[in-house]
């Protein structure tokens, strides 16, 4: 039998073959979309995740409950201004307080962590005498800071003297 008169893969097989690169890669990007989606609803509790049309995504307003990260569990507690923080409270807008305000992403929120061991947390116990505010989420980027910011100053009204980023 003559390569001519050998039988032909079928079509799909072959054009697999011929783009193995690209089915590869696509392959990978519907596994990562599928294990993404599967782990923010392990590590990501209903805490996380707000969408907002202004900045994006935070933490929900007033939120009390337990969080998984990995094994661990731990309270997780959000003010009303959706910020992670040691209890549910009402913060004042303005205050005479010396008010710190930290942003940025899990780093900063400090993600499977209570709030007294995130280094705001940790901050606030070292400065007792000032207003320090976390305004960290997961998967921040500097413009959802831009954002957020803008947000809390023309919408909350949010009044702050000093912001680390």
């Amino acid at each position: 039998m003559t390569q001519s008169q050998k039988k032909s893969p079928h079509p799909v097989v072959s054009y697999i073959d011929r783009h193995a690169i690209l089915f590869s890669f696509l392959v990978f990007i519907g596994i990562f979309i599928v294990g993404d989606r599967l782990l923010n609803e392990y590590f990501l509790p209903d805490a996380k995740g707000i969408e907002n049309s202004y900045y994006h995504h935070g933490l929900r307003k007033n939120y009390h409950g337990t969080v998984s990260w990995g094994a661990e569990k731990h309270p997780l507690y959000t003010n009303d201004l959706g910020f992670k923080d040691s209890r549910c409270r009402t913060v004042p807008r303005s205050t005479e307080k010396h008010r710190i305000l930290f942003i940025g992403d899990s780093f900063t929120e400090g993600a499977g962590l209570p709030f007294e061991q995130t280094f705001v947390g940790m901050f606030r116990q070292a400065v007792p005498e000032d207003d320090v505010l976390n305004a960290g989420v997961v998967s921040f980027s500097p413009k959802l800071y831009y954002y957020r910011l803008k947000y809390l100053m023309e919408v909350e009204k949010l009044q702050f003297d000093e912001l680390f980023v």
